[in-house]
């Protein structure tokens, strides 16, 4: 996990996908609902919106023309869960 500032003064906490996500997968690893919990804490007390971004990896999503619809399922995941 980092944590950065953007310039305008946003936070932004960045995840490395394979510890949550396993490849090619769009579903989250039961492991790490307990350090979602606590990051979902955090941004709710913070009062900041938020943007869940999703990437990908090199492995294809079952079913689709495009490895861009696995960053959309991953990032989709993340925000339903949060």
């Amino acid at each position: 996990m980092n944590l950065k500032v953007r310039p305008d003064g946003r936070p932004v906490i960045q995840f490395d996908a394979p510890i949550f996500l396993g490849p090619g997968s769009k579903t989250l690893s039961p492991q790490q609902f307990d350090v979602l919990d606590q990051v979902g804490f955090i941004i709710l007390k913070s009062g900041y919106p938020i943007l869940v971004e999703g990437h990908t990896d090199a492995v294809p999503f079952r079913g689709a023309t495009s490895n861009w619809y696995l960053s959309a399922a991953r990032a989709a995941a993340v925000q339903r869960y949060l």
